[in-house]
């Protein structure tokens, strides 16, 4: 009947402080027995403000929407390629948004954290490898394939990839999110099983099937024991033929900068190497190989000596030599034409072993006035390295 309950409620930004005149005290509500007239006054007092700090780690930002005087909501904003993970500091959690009150100064800092995509890539259907297989990066990373096929195979497709319209062996891939990538080979038209495809024996353009490079009579894309193809770079053109029982097979241009030595100084190679495997020798082991090199498919180019890169019999470390004749193996050159000579197991075959197989890694050179001195002065060991140098150079020519 005689008493009240007074309760103060401040405004936004102020904060109740006591009572004053008939009742005192900082008690909210109070209660107040009314026994007689009574006048009393609510105190306030402009709340104090308080200072927000906030921080993060990774990359990413935070957004603060004031909710209330003393309250924030905060959302953190991750930079493309990460991921918010945990508040710490005056909040703790990984609730996103989460919703503060600033009662006193405080400190948040916000953690990312990098997104992990993976990689996966596949051989569709098999007949070669693609490496590698699996990957785990960051956003943003730049990843590189390489596609191996099966002899007599080649590249038909890539998916998944930055360049899927490629056929080329070494595609890449952005990675922006989990990314799968697949390869598809397709076996090569081969006639002569020499692998490589009937295409690339067609001439330099590859639309001749009935080219001859060797002028046999016979389009070379149809016989096993002989190969036209391009250099490694795809600037020259060149044919290479073995004796008629013979086998040419693992036809393969390389790059003689990709040999682990370095090329001998005033050694020219500007047609690179070829690599291949000779079978079905001769009773004797033997056999004989042509380069012909037409000068208006390799630029002019005029080699006056065969270079190989392998063991000898007084080396059997691999090393850069000048084939040169010496009465059983070696190169003679007549115009055009680089012809090879090899014997089973003897200088000039890679695996130096009798087994029916000549194995061979070389190239057409040019050799400089001093290299030539130099060679013939070991003439003794080497013999006349060919055909048309007949005498010693006099010095400084």
């Amino acid at each position: 009947y005689n008493q009240a309950e007074l309760i103060a409620i401040p405004a936004e930004g102020w904060e109740f402080d006591s009572w004053s005149g008939d009742m005192e005290g900082t008690d909210n509500p109070a209660h107040l027995i009314i026994d007689s007239h009574k006048t009393i006054t609510a105190i306030f007092k402009q709340s104090p403000l308080y200072t927000l700090t906030v921080n993060t780690q990774g990359e990413g930002s935070v957004r603060i929407n004031k909710t209330g005087y003393n309250q924030a909501e905060l959302i953190a904003i991750p930079a493309e390629g990460w991921e918010f993970d945990s508040w710490s500091g005056d909040m703790e959690g990984n609730s996103n948004p989460e919703i503060l009150v600033i009662d006193i100064d405080k400190t948040v800092v916000a953690i990312f954290k990098m997104v992990a995509y993976h990689l996966t890539a596949i051989v569709d259907g098999g007949n070669g490898t693609i490496t590698p297989e699996e990957a785990t990066c960051s956003y943003s990373t730049i990843i590189w394939l390489t596609a191996t096929p099966d002899k007599g195979y080649r590249i038909l497709s890539w998916s998944g990839t930055d360049y899927d319209s490629s056929k080329e062996n070494i595609n890449r891939v952005t990675i922006y999110s989990d990314r799968l990538v697949m390869v598809k080979f397709i076996q090569i038209s081969d006639m002569d099983r020499d692998f490589l495809s009937d295409t690339e024996e067609h001439g330099p353009s590859g639309d001749n099937p009935n080219y001859d490079g060797n002028g046999d009579g016979i389009p070379d894309y149809l016989q096993d024991n002989v190969v036209s193809m391009h250099n490694y770079n795809g600037m020259h053109y060149i044919t290479l033929a073995s004796s008629d029982l013979s086998r040419i097979s693992d036809m393969e241009a390389v790059d003689p900068n990709s040999i682990p030595e370095n090329i001998p100084d005033g050694v020219s190679l500007e047609l690179g190497l070829f690599s291949f495997i000779i079978t079905s020798l001769n009773a004797d082991g033997s056999t004989n190989v042509k380069f012909y090199l037409d000068p208006n498919l390799t630029r002019g180019f005029t080699p006056n000596i065969y270079y190989k890169f392998g063991p000898t019999p007084d080396n059997t470390s691999d090393h850069w030599y000048p084939f040169s004749f010496d009465g059983r193996t070696g190169s003679i050159i007549t115009g055009n034409t680089i012809s090879l000579f090899f014997i089973d197991g003897e200088r000039g075959d890679d695996d130096m072993t009798v087994n029916g197989i000549i194995s061979d890694i070389g190239g057409p050179a040019f050799i400089t006035i001093s290299q030539q001195e130099e060679f013939l002065e070991e003439e003794d060991r080497y013999g006349c390295f060919i055909t048309c140098l007949k005498y010693k150079p006099k010095r400084g020519l």
